[in-house]
């Protein structure tokens, strides 16, 4: 869950009243500080199907979980709104001056391989960023040519899958892509692929 989500939820927790929620069988409706919701307050015609909801008014967030989710997006924002330093001073960065930003200096298409990407022939309708992805008036304003190479554009285009569309059982059937595994150096940990997909274009 990344921060902004966090917080998005513990400001929706805190800002509604309370929660919906199924009442129990064994609890007495009448027994418990309810606001019934009316069968009539949605345009769907009541025909059993619908569980009966009701809302608690007492159902707050802890305080210690608000205070804490409420820190850390505060921080996100106070890194989002600030300088590449004052995030990375946030983030207790060693180098001087501090940064948010990460060194990076690995060459991706190795970095693909370990974690089981594997580049697949694309397609040319796939690669065009005009008809296939509907770009065409982002394209334009940039002064880009959405059409693929293959079609006469400019975009020589790439795809990789996270996944290994050659790799064969004793058979030589193609094995699906849920029964992939990997995992990567100096990490014996299994992995099971997604099937993701990432394109680009040049």
């Amino acid at each position: 869950m990344t921060f902004v989500t966090t917080l998005v939820i513990a400001v929706a927790i805190r800002t509604v009243v309370g929660s919906i929620k199924t009442p129990l069988a064994s609890t007495p409706i009448s027994d418990r500080n309810i606001t019934r919701i009316a069968s009539n307050s949605t345009s769907r015609e009541p025909n059993g199907l619908y569980p009966t909801v009701a809302f608690w008014d007492d159902d707050y967030a802890a305080e210690e979980d608000w205070n804490k989710n409420a820190a850390k997006g505060g921080a996100l924002i106070c890194g989002l709104e600030g300088s590449d330093q004052t995030a990375g001073r946030q983030m207790k960065d060693t180098r001087e001056p501090p940064s948010a930003a990460r060194p990076y200096n690995s060459d991706l298409k190795i970095e693909l391989q370990d974690w089981y990407w594997r580049e697949t022939s694309s397609s040319s309708f796939s690669c065009s960023f005009s008809e296939h992805w509907h770009f065409s008036h982002a394209m334009r304003s940039l002064g880009l040519d959405g059409r693929p190479t293959s079609a006469g554009g400019d975009n020589q285009c790439y795809r990789v899958e996270h996944w290994d569309p050659e790799k064969r059982d004793n058979e030589g059937n193609q094995i699906p892509a849920i029964n992939q595994w990997y995992s990567t150096a100096g990490n014996s940990k299994q992995y099971r692929v997604s099937l993701g997909l990432g394109m680009s274009s040049s």
